[in-house]
């Protein structure tokens, strides 16, 4: 009986020296962890490795687990590599193509010979020799463009087999609000611990670095793309339909979110069959159509209920203890915009936790729970850090700042600051309740012989054990 396997290969460290095994050919396998191979950057040798470990059926006969998973993660690296000649090749092609010489771009794309702009067919030439669409060949166009000449890390990170194009995409096109300069400085910030994320924590990342380049241009994007929204419905191949929306603004496409997870919530409470994610569909639909898919309530004689009886409503949320400053939030409609107030904390650096979105909250029986999180500079206007929603990203400090400001007049606002010191660690966190009704100080009065507190309370809790 083989022993039980206490991890999969692919969940261990590929850095690590593993014990060199001779394989069936007499050979020391270079593809375990931390081997020759495994270690190596791409190009024409790692890629004649990986093809012969595979073989000639592609079996991969006599490789172990760490072995295979040390091929794998070659092939990944000498796709990446393959990517990086490619997108090469494209560049060379827009340099042969060149479009108006005085578009923008600057000295430094005409000085290196790649023009800003290239000839009008130059898209339809590359669609039809790789057999694509042209918008697909206008994206890799760009992408060319932007490695050759705007960002030379993420150029090299994929020539290095660091990321594979999607994540090279993601990084492009997150950085073109910004000039050269700042597209430089951007994934300056970003790429050092680039390595083995996912798309969509560099998507975070990036997005981050962005609001910290240059706020403002950030900023003026999202403005510019929430005048252009629109809602697209196409058959899927499957004979479904999809139905979704484009450039909405943030706050509101959070709150409507939370909407959703809210009836879906309700609809699983009175009983309807499905999944989460097709109670989220139901939901969806239920809320676009104006009508609810609750299976009615039976009274004590038996009969039906009105199917227009209110449902329950989603529980609220725990602040979360987490590293970072996280709070939340819960407001059941749209509270009048307010001016946040907070304190500066004594020392360290620190951030308020806040938030439900503006926009048209969410109907009766619905509640509406969003963990924002606000450096105490932003909110208090003296900074233009970015914040963060849970579950969406990064935000500019305006959007930050306003979904704060609707925030401050609602009583059910739960609002988290987290005194962190110079290095980020957290080392004291509190949280305010909403102040009692004058019924519920009443009756804690009569329970306590010193009367009740004023105010919201604040809990103190022990600053988290610093790292390491």
């Amino acid at each position: 009986m083989p022993a039980a396997e206490f991890a999969d290969a692919g969940f261990l460290p590929r850095d690590v020296p593993s014990v060199p095994r001779i394989g069936p050919n007499g050979r020391i396998s270079g593809f375990a962890s931390g081997g020759v191979y495994d270690t190596e950057l791409p190009g024409p040798a790692l890629a004649g490795s990986v093809d012969s470990a595979a073989g000639t059926s592609r079996d991969y006969h006599g490789l172990d687990d760490d072995e295979l998973i040390g091929v794998l993660v070659g092939w990944q690296k000498t796709e990446a590599w393959a990517a990086a000649g490619k997108l090469s090749a494209v560049a060379e092609l827009i340099r042969r193509r060149p479009g108006d010489p005085h578009g923008p771009g600057g000295e430094a794309a005409k000085t290196a010979g790649i023009p800003a702009e290239w000839g009008k067919f130059c898209a339809d030439e590359l669609a039809v020799a790789l057999s694509s669409s042209r918008y697909a060949a206008g994206r890799m166009q760009g992408l060319a463009y932007d490695l050759a000449m705007r960002l030379p890390r993420t150029a090299r990170a994929l020539h290095e087999g660091v990321i594979d194009a999607f994540k090279a995409q993601i990084i492009a096109e997150a950085t073109r609000v910004l000039d050269d300069a700042g597209a430089a400085a951007a994934e300056a910030l970003a790429l050092p611990n680039v390595a083995g994320k996912n798309p969509g924590q560099i998507r975070a990342a990036i997005g981050r670095a962005v609001l910290k380049v240059d706020p403002g241009a950030a900023r003026e994007r999202r403005k510019q793309a929430e005048k252009d929204p629109r809602v697209e419905l196409w058959r899927e191949d499957a004979g479904t339909a999809a139905l979704c929306g484009f450039h909405l603004p943030p706050d509101e496409a959070l709150a409507a979110d939370q909407m959703i997870a809210s009836h879906a919530e309700a609809l699983k409470a009175a009983g309807l069959d499905g999944t989460m994610d097709q109670l989220r569909a139901r939901a969806y639909l239920d809320i676009l159509l104006g009508r609810d898919s609750r299976p009615a309530p039976e009274t004590r004689d038996g009969a039906a209920g009105s199917a227009d009886s209110p449902g329950p409503q989603a529980a609220g949320q725990d602040c979360q203890g987490d590293v970072g400053d996280v709070g939340d939030v819960g407001p059941s409609r749209q509270p009048p915009a307010g001016q946040p107030t907070a304190r500066k904390p004594s020392a360290g650096q620190s951030t308020a936790a806040t938030g439900p979105p503006a926009g048209t909250g969410p109907p009766a029986g619905v509640t509406a729970q969003i963990n924002l999180t606000i450096p105490l500079m932003t909110l208090l206007g003296l900074a233009e850090h970015p914040g963060e929603a849970d579950g969406f990203g990064p935000l500019d400090a305006d959007l930050a700042r306003e979904m704060a400001s609707s925030a401050v007049a609602n009583p059910s606002t739960k609002w988290c600051l987290t005194v962190t010191d110079q290095r980020g660690h957290p080392v004291a966190h509190g949280c305010g309740r909403p102040r009692r009704d004058a019924d519920e100080n009443r009756a804690a009065a009569r329970g306590h012989p010193g009367g009740a507190p004023h105010g919201p309370a604040v809990t103190r809790n022990q600053p988290p054990s610093p790292p390491g």
